[in-house]
């Protein structure tokens, strides 16, 4: 089982890769953006500048800016709409239970996968 694009494939009983209809999805508010459509531009985004950073970094007019949304850019998940197509979990459970345990067992080893990457990259230190 893995996604890509947002649809979901596995394989079939010949090894053969097959996309799997998920009807149970709906629209929902897109969770980067918050349905704004809008999101911090990438150099800005995961950045948290202390107040003094703050101050040294950015004049006037560019601190007015960064709460106006000067650095804004159009949100990548959401292409800008504010919504995306989630999964309503309660309708898929009931219809096939087997297609959530290995949507959710993606969703582990992706947050494994993760973590051992933050954690060869030495995030977390001080």
């Amino acid at each position: 089982m893995y996604k890509y694009k947002g649809d979901w494939y596995r394989e079939d009983d010949d090894g053969n890769e097959v996309q799997v209809e998920i009807p149970e999805q709906e629209w929902m508010i897109c969770d980067e953006c918050r349905g704004e459509g809008m999101s911090l531009c990438d150099g800005m985004r995961g950045h948290a500048y202390s107040m003094e950073e703050f101050h040294e970094e950015f004049d006037e007019e560019e601190r007015h800016g960064y709460f106006t949304g000067r650095y804004d850019t159009r949100c990548d998940s959401c292409n800008g709409t504010g919504k995306v197509k989630g999964i309503n979990w309660e309708k898929l459970e009931a219809r096939d239970p087997e297609l959530v345990k290995e949507i959710n067992e993606y969703y582990e080893q992706e947050a494994y996968d993760a973590s051992v990457y933050r954690a060869e990259m030495g995030y977390g230190r001080y």
